[in-house]
């Protein structure tokens, strides 16, 4: 990639709507790969796919993992719903 154009890619990140789509992104995809780790143990499976089409959700797979005694787990959970609920 010619150089001229690095440079226009690093001005976007000056600009306040490239940011926040950026961590917008990077949210979904935070989001999207602990929901898969969530995917593949079945006791919190139905419940992870069913996260991706309601993000409130994270909070009841949280209190699961509590019951399941997965308290890293539901400490994501939490965390994730609290940083997309921003």
């Amino acid at each position: 990639m010619p150089a001229a154009l690095w440079d226009d890619l690093a001005l976007l990140d000056e600009c306040p709507a490239w940011v926040a789509f950026r961590d917008f992104v990077e949210l979904a995809e935070r989001i999207d790969t602990y929901l898969a780790v969530m995917e593949t143990d079945r006791r919190t499976a139905a419940l992870a796919q069913d996260c991706r089409g309601e993000l409130d959700l994270l909070r009841v797979l949280a209190d699961l993992c509590v019951d399941l005694d997965l308290p890293r787990a539901a400490a994501d959970a939490r965390h994730l719903h609290e940083l997309a609920d921003r």
